[in-house]
């Protein structure tokens, strides 16, 4: 059986978004992601530790240090630690589903910009920051360093579809056309059957 699970966004969405609203994206996965990885069952439990090994940025690829012992990394950027579920070291990609609700009717106009470029902002916030001017200033005060982001690069989306729906009912006070209901439903896809990084996908 493939791996499969959910994820939720709720929020402005813009064609071309800025840094921050994609890094606000990465905020909101970030605690469903978590929460994956803290399942009992769940392949992605060896992502949890906080001394995974740190990779640096070589030749266009998150380089990790030899022997690799396991397909889980950190990547240090600004304040923070990211570590992404779905990367080329596991040698996966993913199938995206997105499921996107509106206060529109479907075929309607695309409030607060093109569809394409809306999901461009969408998928930027599914994979972690390489640099840190795409933290957009944000910082972990305090708290803590570890971030959980989907992918170490949107190369590893192997396929995707979109479907959209009318959200019925009055809007909220305030509601913008730019907000939306995003769920994304992700599967797991091994890329080989020869490799030990993937095993359990």
């Amino acid at each position: 059986m493939p791996v499969e699970f959910s994820l939720v966004y709720r929020g402005p969405l813009h064609a071309n978004g800025s840094a921050r609203e994609r890094m606000d994206i990465r905020e909101q996965f970030h605690p469903q992601l978590r929460a994956l990885c803290q399942k009992p069952t769940s392949q992605f439990r060896d992502a949890l530790p906080d001394n995974l090994p740190l990779v640096k940025w070589v030749g266009g690829v998150y380089d990790m240090p030899r022997p690799i012992e396991i397909a889980f990394y950190r990547w240090a950027v600004g304040d923070f630690e990211f570590t992404p579920l779905i990367s080329h070291v596991h040698d996966l990609a993913c199938g995206l589903e997105i499921e996107w609700f509106r206060h529109e009717a479907p075929g309607a106009v695309i409030g607060g910009g093109d569809l394409d470029n809306r999901l461009k902002t969408l998928i930027d916030g599914l994979r972690m920051p390489r640099e840190v001017q795409e933290l957009a200033g944000a910082t972990t005060g305090e708290g803590n360093r570890r971030r959980f982001s989907l992918l170490d690069d949107d190369r590893q989306i192997s396929r995707f579809s979109v479907r959209t729906y009318e959200l019925l009912g009055e809007a909220p006070s305030g509601h913008r056309s730019s907000e939306i209901e995003a769920v994304i439903h992700v599967t797991v896809i091994p890329l080989s059957t020869d490799t030990y990084m993937n095993i359990g996908f």
